[in-house]
């Protein structure tokens, strides 16, 4: 098995791995499945085969003892790259296999058939297969059996995909809760207390300070001034102003920085309380300090992360689209069908396509926005998230993005944009919501809750900021309904702990452990507030412990910015990873880069944590050719902002380029100076490659088309040939072209030829090579193609290399002529000078043309045959035509004499001979007057050639007019009501056959009349020619119908109908009515001899029309015919 191209085996070895299935143990629905394929199949064997890059490994087996292969043992590794059922009856009559290590000891496998397992990305991941070591056939039952078979194994599999998927997004769930959870860990206030005067000496301070600031209490409540001289001196001045907030309305809450016990700062807020006396003056100020320092880091990296993702969103290509508003047509990039899961090329453009994909419930939202967008003209946007729908039923979400263009007159011309798939993030988003939904109520404040209780943990005393987070009141707080306040999710847990610490602590006397815990209080509004709740014991003595105190610390706020951030970076996150770009973050001043694993995996490097020497490096890897451009570019957007977009040739390891698209974006400083620069590389190479194979394919199709059109330009075999050698000499610039026609015996002659003047020419030699036996002739019929690019180094066979050197060959290509698949001859291009390499365009080319050629012959062929066909049938028809006028009239005058003598022997001899004799005589009387009847039918019918007159310009008018003076007598008895469009055309016609047109259809309109009286409509219409009309385009006239059995004519024509009420004429009908004396009734019920509608027939067809009729019985009926418009205006 030649192996699969690189790109496509790392795609379907990556889908295998998604399965997890290699080496797993036994499972019995596999089991099961392969001996329900042994038994439907009647084999001894039976397996499921998957195969990665270096073995082939069996799930399961029936009959087999192998559990594990070489890759190049066995048929599997075939069925797996062809992707369709393989299927071989007899391995050893097989010249592909029958050298095979499968078919030798120990396997000894004569018989295999094996359907591929693919994936929904399309990939063949194993394969189901049935073998025997005997030669054996399936029969079509068991050839479905086995590809059920195959479902059901694939259907296995995806379920075991989607049980594994289901686990890895729970794990990240649970382990994206313990990251909340750790993040959520804080250290708790700081309780103070401090004169209201001077520098506000601390009087009281908790002993957690230190946890804090690094100092100890002591430090604060020693030195009077020893707040004042820590506070930032940036933030100092701000503090003491505001301080007079806290003399006027008796509380105050600010955020400074103050410097640790190591010299650095750390933020904290501080929330200020004045306590009066009874008097009304300051007595103290009490309050509390939160270390927010993690908050205001986690703001600043929140800033950041958003700025980096909207500058990723705005560099990173994400699969796009063009959709053209004039012609509706939609352009998408291979990466969108991929998104959609369509086959590359398989999008047929329309707009109509692509909302079938939509989901129901978001179509009309996404045809709102559109319409919206379109309507709003110049600067609108789209910005929609919705749903589509796989081919395999399956949903999906994507997010689009677009912009309307429109001309310079405003009016919308077009839309473009992204998409991307965003279905991860939002199974992500969903999968957060759950735990977003036990955060979601914020508090207003960050308050801190103090709490007393007894040596048991009852509740004993709260204060007012408690009670304010909590939402109960002093009453309710008391003893162990504070419990009941608490999240119901958390009110097990942090009770059982609450206590158990009690205990622990009463216990030990040793024991320092504080009791820490973060929980939800829930009020009765539903509003949560998080909290960091921790307690210490009072000891008399320092060992009897008398209560425990502790405090509640609001942590929502910094729950908040820690939740903010992580779904930031996973959104980042979520982006780098759905889109096929590399994403790079260049520092600019250190000149280092962080790069995504994608951005080595394109230059086949290993990964780094971080690229030093960014710019130096990448330079290097650029193509000498790109490296002045890139420079220039990258100069011009970091100084002059000019936008940052490029395509250059970067070298792989192996030292192979290959192209990318580089887009980026600087980050400046306030001065508009560059600081970093973010971006992504594109791999752009498969799109390069498709155009230039574009390009030559254009160029071929062009030289393909000018040189067919020259061959077609006659469909005489020697102009063909010769335009054809004439054409390919002049175009490959070759030596000697010619062609070469093939006879019974393997010889053949040269039948055309172009040469140069250096070069001797075979044309009309006779040549025989003896190698050309019937195997080589059956090789080109089956479209081989000879290319030889040096007859004297290349592997032929030494009695067809003297051939080709006698005839001074030095390099050649041999292409086949097909005709209606027989091998006719060759088509040859020689060099006689020096060998020659030829190129693939030049092949295809060639072979293109040869195709081409054998469409010419064959058209000249029929054209021959054709001629000769009508040149055959014309004489036919005027023999036959001659042969009817002559035998009509020859056959009067006897029939003349005949009927007189039986008129005579009636009038002479009725009732004097006996009644047989009266009946015998009126039968031959009766026969010989319907024989007249029928000459004189003949007659007519032959005369509609014989003796027709000239074409003229007739008034359809007057026409219809004579046939009903014609028909005065029959109208009268029948009472027939006859109508027609006010005023017929005028058209190029036999006055007469046109009279006799009209008149024939009224009268057997009348004729097979209903009970009803006759009412009989005669109408036309104009029908426009191909050339001058849009196709399936009908102008009609009245009813305003159309006529299935009147297609498309190449020029205008008159469509005439003439329908009635009467007795109809029943479908299968139709066309036997217009035969020449055919019948539908008996003679007695309906006079005639069946010959009336032929001549309708034939004088419409010689008119060059064509006539019809549609009917169902006892519904009436509507004869249509059509007569050419050679006059071109109606009268």
């Amino acid at each position: 098995m030649s192996a699969l191209p690189i790109d496509r085996e790392r795609a379907r070895l990556a889908v295998l791995r998604q399965y997890q299935i290699l080496d797993t143990e036994p499972e019995a629905a596999f089991d099961n499945l392969v001996q329900l394929a042994a038994l439907i199949c009647g084999t001894p064997i039976a397996c499921i085969n998957f195969i990665d890059e270096n073995r082939q490994w069996l799930k399961a087996t029936v009959g087999w003892n192998f559990t594990e292969l070489s890759r190049n043992i066995g048929i599997c590794p075939t069925c797996i790259q062809q992707q369709e059922v393989l299927i071989v009856s007899d391995t050893l009559a097989d010249s592909q296999w029958k050298t095979n290590p499968v078919v030798a000891s120990p396997f000894c496998v004569r018989f295999y058939a094996g359907v591929p397992l693919l994936s929904p990305e399309g990939q063949a991941i194993a394969t189901l297969c049935v073998m025997d070591r005997e030669p054996r056939q399936l029969n079509s039952q068991q050839v479905a059996g086995l590809q059920a078979l195959g479902r059901q194994v694939m259907a296995q599999l995806e379920m075991r995909r989607d049980v594994i998927s289901l686990r890895q997004v729970e794990e990240q769930h649970q382990l994206a809760e313990a990251r909340l959870r750790h993040l959520l860990s804080a250290s708790p206030a700081v309780i103070y207390s401090c004169q209201p005067s001077g520098d506000f000496p601390a009087t009281f301070i908790s002993d957690n300070v230190s946890s804090i600031l690094g100092y100890s209490s002591r430090e604060f409540t020693e030195n009077t001034n020893f707040w004042v001289e820590h506070i930032h001196p940036e933030d100092a001045p701000s503090v003491f102003a505001n301080l007079a907030t806290l003399f006027e309305q008796g509380h105050h809450i600010h955020e400074y920085r103050f410097q640790h016990q190591d010299g650095s700062y750390r933020w904290v807020r501080d929330e200020m309380t004045l306590v009066r006396d009874g008097f009304g003056e300051p007595l103290e100020i009490v309050g509390y300090w939160i270390n927010i320092s993690d908050r205001k880091q986690t703001e600043q990296a929140l800033q950041d992360s958003e700025a980096r993702l909207r500058l990723a969103m705005e560099v990173a290509g994400m699969g796009t689209w063009d959709w053209d508003l004039l012609t509706q047509q939609l352009s998408w990039s291979a990466n969108l069908e991929q998104l959609f899961e369509m086959e590359p090329g398989t999008f047929d453009g329309r707009a109509e396509t692509f909302v079938k994909l939509l989901h129901p419930q978001d179509r009309d939202r996404v045809l709102d926005a559109t319409v919206r967008a379109i309507e709003e003209k110049e600067d609108s946007y789209l910005d929609l998230e919705f749903r589509f729908i796989l081919p395999n039923g399956k949903t999906r979400w994507a997010a689009i993005k677009g912009h309307v263009i429109c001309d310079r007159t405003g009016k919308p011309i077009q839309i473009a944009g992204i998409d991307l798939d965003i279905t991860k993030r939002k199974q992500a988003e969903l999968a957060l919501r759950e735990s977003e939904r036990r955060y979601a109520t914020l508090a207003q404040a960050v308050p801190v809750g103090i709490f007393r209780t007894d040596a048991q943990g009852s509740f004993v005393y709260v204060n007012e900021r408690w009670r304010e987070i909590t939402g109960l009141s002093f009453q309710d707080a008391l003893g162990e309904d504070w419990i009941v306040a608490l999240h119901p999710d958390d009110q097990e847990r942090v009770a059982s702990g609450w206590y158990q610490w009690v205990n622990t602590v009463s216990l030990d006397a040793t024991c320092l452990l504080p009791f820490q815990s973060e929980y939800r209080f829930q009020r009765d509004d539903g509003t949560i507030f998080w909290v960091f709740g921790q307690a210490v014991a009072e000891r008399e003595n320092g060992c009897k412990i008398t209560g425990f105190i502790g405090t509640i610390t609001d942590i929502t706020e910094r729950k908040q910015a820690e939740a903010g951030l992580q779904k930031s970076e996973e959104r980042l996150q979520l982006v780098i990873d759905a889109i096929n770009d590399a994403i790079w973050d260049w520092d600019i001043v250190y000149n280092n880069c962080f790069c995504s694993k994608r951005f080595y995996q394109f230059l086949g490097l290993p990964p780094k944590e971080e690229q030093r020497h960014f710019y130096e490096f990448l330079y290097q890897l650029v193509h000498l050719q790109d490296r002045e451009r890139f420079a220039e570019l990258l100069y011009q957007h970091l100084e002059l902002n000019q936008p940052c977009q490029m395509e250059v040739r970067l070298r792989q390891t192996n030292g192979s380029y290959n192209w990318f698209l580089i887009r980026g974006k600087a980050i400046r400083d306030a001065k508009g100076r560059p600081l970093r620069m973010l971006g992504a590389l594109s791999d752009i190479s498969e799109r390069k490659r498709a155009e230039d194979e574009l390009k030559q394919q254009h160029q071929r199709s062009q030289l393909l088309a000018e040189i067919t059109l020259k061959i077609r330009q006659s469909l005489r075999t020697e102009e063909i040939l010769q335009t054809t050698v004439t054409e390919i000499q002049k175009l490959l610039h070759s030596d000697r072209v010619l062609i070469f026609q093939l006879g019974h015996d393997g010889s053949g002659t040269v039948v055309q030829e172009a040469v140069v003047p250096d070069c001797n020419s075979i044309l009309t030699q006779k040549l025989f090579e003896p190698c050309f036996h019937q195997e080589y002739q059956e090789a080109y019929r089956q479209g081989r193609i000879h290319v030889v690019p040096n007859i004297a180094t290349a592997n032929l066979h030494p009695c067809h290399r003297e051939f080709l050197e006698n005839l001074s060959v030095k390099a050649h290509i041999v292409v086949p002529i097909i005709l209606r698949d027989t091998l006719w001859g060759l088509l040859i291009a020689q060099q006689c000078l020096e060998p020659r390499d030829w190129s693939n365009f030049e092949i295809d080319l060639l072979q293109q043309l040869a195709n081409q050629i054998g469409i010419a012959l064959s058209q000249a062929q029929l054209l021959e045959q054709e001629m000769r066909q009508r040149e055959e049938l014309a004489r036919s028809n005027t023999e036959l035509e001659q042969f009817a006028y002559v035998a009509s009239h020859d056959l009067q005058e006897p029939l003349r004499m005949v009927t007189s003598y039986l008129q005579l022997l009636e009038r002479k001899y009725k009732n004097k001979l006996d009644s047989k004799a009266d009946e015998f005589i009126a039968y031959a009387v009766d026969g010989a007057s319907r024989m007249q009847i029928l000459i004189n039918d003949l007659l007519r019918f032959s005369r509609i050639s014989t003796r027709a007159q000239p074409f003229e310009t007739v008034d359809c008018n007057l026409i219809l007019q004579q046939a009903i003076a014609n028909l005065k007598v029959a109208i009268a008895e029948s009472g027939a009501v006859i109508t027609h469009t006010e005023a017929l055309p005028q058209v190029i016609a036999d006055a007469t056959q046109l009279t006799q047109l009209f008149q024939n259809l009224i009268n057997n309109a009348i004729k097979f009349k209903s009970e009803l009286t006759p009412q009989i409509e005669i109408g036309v219409t104009r029908v426009e020619g191909i050339g001058t009309r849009g196709q399936g385009d009908r102008e009609t006239r009245g009813k305003g119908e159309e006529f299935s059995h009147s297609p498309t004519p190449q020029i205008p024509e008159w469509l005439f109908w003439v329908r009635d009420n009467g007795i109809g004429i029943e479908p299968q009908y139709r066309d036997r009515i217009f035969v020449i004396f055919q019948r539908l009734h008996a003679r007695g019920k309906y006079p005639g001899t069946g010959i009336g509608l032929a001549i309708c027939k034939k004088i419409v067809e010689r008119h060059g029309g064509r006539i019809w009729v549609e009917s169902e019985a006892g519904q009436g009926a509507t004869f249509y015919f059509t007569i050419p418009d050679r006059i071109g205006t109606s009268s």
